[in-house]
């Protein structure tokens, strides 16, 4: 059997994301200033282009957003692993 995204085996969106983090002692105004700026270079039309081509898209959120976003997939992972059953060897 394959499990692939049109079999209705795949329950699952398993994508890549790429983030930009800062240790959790970074001020806020230093978090605010690299997430400003990150904005702006996500938000050029060069920029956005070469992602679309990719097939990659900007999303740019806040950065309590994308920490509310990760806490989230923890959450997801964490309950999927001990209902498996998982352990690292």
């Amino acid at each position: 059997m394959e499990a692939g995204p049109d079999s209705g085996e795949c329950r699952s969106n398993v994508g890549e994301r790429q983030s930009a983090l800062a240790p959790a002692a970074a001020s806020r105004a230093i978090v605010g200033k690299i997430h400003g700026d990150l904005v702006k270079v996500l938000q050029d039309a060069g920029v956005s282009e070469k992602l679309a081509a990719m097939g990659a898209t900007a999303v740019g959120n806040t950065p309590e957003q994308f920490g509310a976003m990760m806490r989230a997939d923890s959450e997801k992972w964490a309950k999927l692993i001990r209902e498996a059953g998982i352990r690292a060897e």
